[in-house]
């Protein structure tokens, strides 16, 4: 907090500290359900509930982005990060979808014959093995390239794996959707050893 903001009132300090964080960690914000716990009520009272959504509505979140994190590890154990910035809008499954696509893209373009993909969306896994039907009209689209990009494969299964367990793709996510590159650059990878 800087200048004026250090003499808010103590409801409007939280409320500035809300809207900070949910700029900063907007990815995970969307990405899981979120409580918040606090030993101040401010909705106690119908005024200090109005000065949280005045404040709120003064100061949205301009724009949703997201970004998407692969992780490809070949037979011999070479990890390869891929992060992306997605610059359309999406809701929360079409970005796993992409994150899916993207990877067997990649995958694609280095010759890999034989692909396990492991997801986090038990959404995508489900649908990518026929288990669920494809019912939002928006996935239909993601899920029909997904598909589209199955026959490049020898093999291709799709395997869940519990979020807790996908921590390091996460990360690869929440840094694309935090780092802006204009366009026509292009980047050199960057080995993680």
């Amino acid at each position: 907090m800087v200048g004026c903001e250090e003499r808010y009132t103590p409801l409007k300090k939280t409320c500035w500290a809300l809207v900070w964080v949910s700029k900063k960690l907007r990815h995970y914000m969307l990405a899981y359900p979120v409580r918040l716990i606090s030993r101040m009520d401010p909705l106690k009272k119908s005024i200090k509930g109005r000065a949280v959504a005045d404040f709120l509505a003064d100061y949205p979140i301009e724009e949703k982005v997201f970004g998407i994190g692969v992780l490809l590890i070949s037979p011999n154990g070479s990890h390869i990060p891929l992060a992306f910035n997605l610059n359309f809008e999406v809701t929360n499954n079409q970005a796993e979808y992409e994150a899916c696509i993207v990877c067997m893209e990649a995958a694609i373009e280095i010759g890999i014959e034989k692909l396990e993909v492991v997801g986090d969306s038990n959404l995508v896994v489900s649908q990518a093995n026929g288990d669920w039907k494809v019912i939002e009209e928006k996935l239909k689209p993601h899920h029909q390239d997904l598909e589209d990009l199955i026959p490049h494969f020898n093999k291709a299964t799709f395997t869940h794996i519990p979020r807790l367990k996908n921590q390091f793709v996460d990360a690869l996510a929440t840094l694309a959707s935090m780092v802006e590159i204009p366009i026509g650059v292009k980047l050199r990878p960057i080995v993680i050893e």
